[in-house]
């Protein structure tokens, strides 16, 4: 799903006939292709390190040092973060 967004991206920042506010939606085509993969890198870097998540939803989804659930996070950021610490929790 990744590489769609990617080359949906690149597709579209390469053509000739752009119409304005393009750009926004390249962006939000390149920022999934940062969030796709780094969702299951989360839950790999748990699995395999045997790392226990900060909390789960009443469902049994977990959650991430923000408080909010790994799947319904969208930010960044805030996913980058969680990552850094849980590599640095872990390898410390």
């Amino acid at each position: 799903m990744a590489n769609s967004f990617k080359e949906s991206a690149d597709y579209l920042a390469s053509a000739d006939d752009q119409t304005q506010g393009s750009d926004y939606v390249v962006c939000y085509l390149l920022r999934y292709v940062i969030e796709l993969p780094l969702k299951p890198m989360i839950l790999i870097l748990h699995r395999s390190q045997n790392i226990p998540f900060p909390d789960h939803t009443r469902g049994g989804y977990p959650k991430i040092h923000s408080g909010n659930p790994l799947l319904g996070t969208h930010s960044l950021a805030v996913l980058y973060d969680h990552f850094h610490k849980a590599i640095g929790d872990s390898w410390d």
